[in-house]
Formats: structure tokens, sequence, C-alpha cells
């Protein structure tokens, strides 16, 4: 008799990666019956499950009491089967998919199906091509938790297909490509030749490292549509995280501009993160750092450390620099003082004429 796994849901507004992965396994190669849902309670309807595959994302580190509150009132929820956590927000994670299902290498297959005709399904494909990160970031758990970069999937490995499989619901080839260093992957050529052959929209929402891109990999990027998370804009992620990265950060942005990827035609196309309130709090380095992704064009978007403890000269700094409006009409030192009024302020003032003219 086939076995009944559930899937539940608890975090994140997207489809859980890893239950794409675990459901491929359990309904193509064990036959298993798949069920879904977003809610702890289990409704009385319900059948016994043999596995029950919980996702936390969130930890919240202040109260590590609730997330193992929670676990535990979960497991009463299914006495009968045998409770799996996995996901940064729990307390005991039961390893990687290829240890749980007993693989030797990265299991690269998708399953969709659970989650049609849900609020989680953008019809857009998702998944990594490589796992691993060349950088060593201070702030960043993907080195200590995935190592070395290694290729782990082709580009249609990926894609969910043409046609749902339940319905007739058609999808478009757009996909989202999660890599932590898309260029990092040693592969990284073919999986490009792969999407452009491939007339795949793509969305590199692990971002790219401007800091490490080489000029034939620019060229690449010129040749791909690439997007939004959302796939309604033309968009590039990178990010200028460290202040003693500038040589870095400019030697890729040249780069860009070199290939039209840069300046007031295409610049904007680039949303550049940047850290701040994390290496000191000197709220000059961080302008500093927002004129040098301006020189280029680029989107900067500040990603403030610790809100709850940051100075409120840093949270409005973040205001200002998130909002077109506000970035464009005003400087930050108007800003400080007239707060989101001064774009309306600045050009009251501005039509305004001297009583002596």
């Amino acid at each position: 008799m086939n076995r009944n796994i559930k899937f539940l849901h608890l975090d994140g507004a997207w489809m859980n990666h890893a239950f794409l992965r675990l459901s491929a396994y359990h309904r193509h190669m064990e036959r298993d019956n798949i069920f879904f849902g977003d809610v702890i309670e289990k409704n009385f309807l319900e059948p016994n499950y043999d596995i029950v595959y919980v996702s936390l994302i969130f930890f919240d580190e202040k109260n590590p009491e609730f997330q193992k509150n929670r676990e535990d009132h979960i497991r009463r929820q299914y006495p009968e089967s045998k409770v799996i956590f996995g996901g940064c927000g729990s307390t005991n994670p039961k390893g990687t998919i290829e240890e749980l299902i007993g693989f030797d290498s990265y299991f690269a297959s998708y399953d969709y199906s659970m989650y049609e005709n849900t609020k989680y399904d953008t019809g857009f494909s998702y998944g990594y091509l490589s796992k691993g990160c060349r950088n060593k970031c201070s702030f960043c758990v993907v080195p200590n938790i995935e190592g070395k970069i290694v290729s782990v999937a082709k580009v249609p490995q990926l894609f969910r297909g043409s046609q749902s499989l339940h319905n007739k619901k058609r999808y478009a080839k757009k996909l989202v490509i999660m890599d932590n260093d898309f260029f990092g992957n040693p592969d990284w050529k073919e999986r490009c030749e792969e999407i452009i052959k491939g007339k795949y929209m793509v969305s590199f929402n692990g971002g790219i490292n401007i800091r490490k891109i080489e000029d034939e990999q620019v060229h690449y990027l010129t040749l791909i549509k690439s997007h939004d998370d959302s796939f309604k804009s033309q968009r590039m992620y990178v990010a200028f995280d460290n202040p003693k990265d500038e040589k870095l950060f400019r030697r890729g942005a040249e780069l860009f501009a070199k290939h039209g990827l840069a300046g007031e035609k295409n610049g904007e196309k680039v949303l550049v993160y940047m850290l701040i309130n994390y290496w000191n709090k000197d709220i000059e380095e961080a302008k500093n750092r927002y004129e040098v992704i301006k020189e280029y064009g680029f989107v900067p978007y500040p990603m403030l450390y610790d809100d709850e403890h940051a100075s409120e000269e840093f949270k409005n700094f973040r205001r200002w620099a998130i909002r077109r409006e506000t970035r464009r009409t005003c400087t930050f030192d108007e800003y400080k003082q007239h707060g989101s009024k001064a774009p309306a302020m600045k050009k009251m003032l501005a039509n305004q004429t001297s009583l002596f003219d």
C-alpha cells in the first residue's frame, strides 16, 4: 500500500524548493500519495499520514522557546506520523534531502503539482543550478552550510513544463534561478547557452557577483533576458556590501558599462544591495557608497542591519534611498529636515517668488 505523505508549508510566500524535490521523489519514485497544507491544525477529515514534512524558514533568536513549543504542538497534531522538520527556522533540522532519501548526489527533480491552485504558485519555475558560494561573507550562512560551489543541475531540469498535469493552464518559460553565485558555477557557460537556446526569461534571484565577474560573463548577460523576481520589469541584482570592496565593485561596474549595462539608459535595470549599520556606524561611509553606486546609474538599495537598534539617521537614510520619489527630488539632508514631506516642500519653495522680486 502506498504511503500518505503530507507537506506542511508554514513559512514563506513562495513555493518551497525542498518540498518540490521531496514531492518529486515520493510521487514519482515511491508512488506515494501527496497531500499539502499550510495550517498547523489537522482537520478531522484528513487521513493519517506516514510522514509529515514541515518547513520552518524563520527563527526568532529572541524567543527560541516559541520555536520549540511550535514544533511540539505540530508533533501533537500528528501523533501517528513521522514528523520531519527542515529549514533554518527549525531547532532540529534533519539533514539534507539527499540524506533523507538515500541519494549520493544532488536530486534535481521537481514536482510543482501540489502547489497548483494555491496562493504560492506564481506560475514560474524555481531552482538551483549550483550550490555553494565563492565568497565568505561574515554575515552569510551559505558558505558554512553549502561549502564550495558545485554544479547540480541543467536549466531544462528546473523548468516545470509548458502545461499543467492537472488542468489546461499553460506556463511561460520563466525561471527563477536561486543560485547564490551563478557565475561561480564551473559550468556557467553551458548554463548560459541553455538559457539562450531555450529562450528562457530568467530572474537571477540570488544575485550576480559583480566583484568577481569577468568580461565574457558580462557579455552573456547582455544576451539573456533578466527580470525582477515577479517578471514585471527587466532587472539584475548585485551587491556592494563591504566598503573595502570599492575597487572590486568599480571593476565589475566598469565591465557593465563597457557592455552597455550601466549609465542613464540601462543603469536603472541594475539594483545594488548595500548593507549598512554593519561594518561601522558611520553614515558618511554609507552615503559615500551610495554615491559610488549612483556614478554608474545603478539603483542603490540599502539593507539595514539590526534595525531595532539602528540609529534614526540610518533608518531615515534607508527610507530616503529606497523611495524613488524622495531620492530623485531631494537630498538626504533635505529629507532629514522635512521627512516624507521633503519632495513637496522643495517643489513648493522652488515655485515661490521672493517678496522683493
